[in-house]
């Protein structure tokens, strides 16, 4: 949301409202914001409502664009399962999406009438409840346009061993996984057949399982580094360096007894920092610099009225 709104370096500071009240049978939350512009006068922009059922199940949402209504969702449940939503656009753009469960998700289905087009999606099971298969088939105008699975292997203690994504019968990419002695992903190759590129992620851990750096490689050529940093099994560092071993950007977190209560990060390169303030789980503040410049300034306030 935040990256959406800062098309205006006029933006100093604005306050996100969170408001939630009864209405009939839902509960309704409101998220506004209101703008600091350079001139000093200041608005209030709604940008989202969400309604929620009794039982906190999100019913219908709806997103607004400069105070008018944009996108409105509709959610239906057999009792707390999802079994359909709708979604409609600025433009009137309609789609409908239907599931079928047995426990898990069996059947998903899109219908977008407007456009022709209608999206079927398949999944299957092993013995062991893991998911093998997702075959999603896509029609337009009743004839079937394109087919493409996704095949999911394990190993025998149930961790992904393998994928293959298949387009009409052409296996366009595939996925293998492999494991240290105490089953923690060392490797992921990405096999890229198009592209005849072989991309590798390989994983280090510290003597407690923290992820500690992940070397990217692309034809086993070095693409980029990232180095992880815990204090007490908790990241306070992340830092991403090239190939070089130049760092290109870094991230800091900080703790207090109760949890995280700063993030700063900074893009090198770009010359650009992000700062965010937490407070009992929840982002209160968060400031965008530029060229060593506050572009823009974001504070939330949380509220409940009943």
């Amino acid at each position: 949301m935040l990256r959406n709104i800062l098309f205006s370096l006029l933006i100093i500071s604005s306050t996100v409202v969170f408001s939630q009240e009864k209405a009939n049978e839902f509960n309704i939350c409101s998220v506004s914001k209101l703008v600091f512009e350079g001139n000093g006068k200041q608005k209030i922009v709604l940008l989202k409502k969400s309604y929620f059922n009794h039982l906190g199940l999100l019913v219908k949402e709806q997103k607004f664009s400069t105070g008018t209504l944009s996108e409105e969702s509709f959610f239906y449940y057999k009792d707390t399962l999802l079994y359909r939503s709708e979604f409609l656009d600025f433009d009137k753009n309609r789609s409908t999406c239907f599931f079928l469960y047995d426990k898990k998700i069996l059947h998903e289905k899109i219908e977008e009438p407007e456009k022709g087009v209608i999206i079927k999606t398949e999944y299957k099971y092993d013995k062991n409840a893991n998911l093998i298969c997702k075959l999603i088939n896509e029609f337009y105008m009743g004839c079937s346009v394109s087919k493409s699975q996704l095949l999911t292997f394990y190993n025998s203690l149930g961790h992904k061993s393998e994928e293959q994504l298949i387009n009409n019968n052409d296996t366009v990419c595939k996925t293998i996984f492999v494991y240290d002695d105490r089953n923690q992903l060392v490797k992921k190759t990405d096999f890229l057949k198009n592209r005849s590129l072989v991309n590798t992620d390989n994983f280090e851990y510290d003597s407690f399982g923290n992820l500690i750096k992940k070397t990217v490689l692309e034809s086993d050529k070095l693409l980029r580094t990232e180095e992880y940093t815990y204090e007490s099994n908790r990241i306070v560092s992340i830092v991403l360096k090239s190939k070089n071993g130049d760092i290109m950007s870094t991230e800091n977190r900080v703790y207090n007894q109760l949890g995280l209560i700063k993030i700063s990060k900074h893009n090198l390169k770009l010359n650009k920092k992000e700062i965010e303030l937490y407070e009992s789980g929840q982002i209160k503040e968060a400031e965008f610099w530029e060229d060593n410049k506050l572009s823009s300034k974001f504070i939330y306030t949380y509220t409940v009225t009943k």
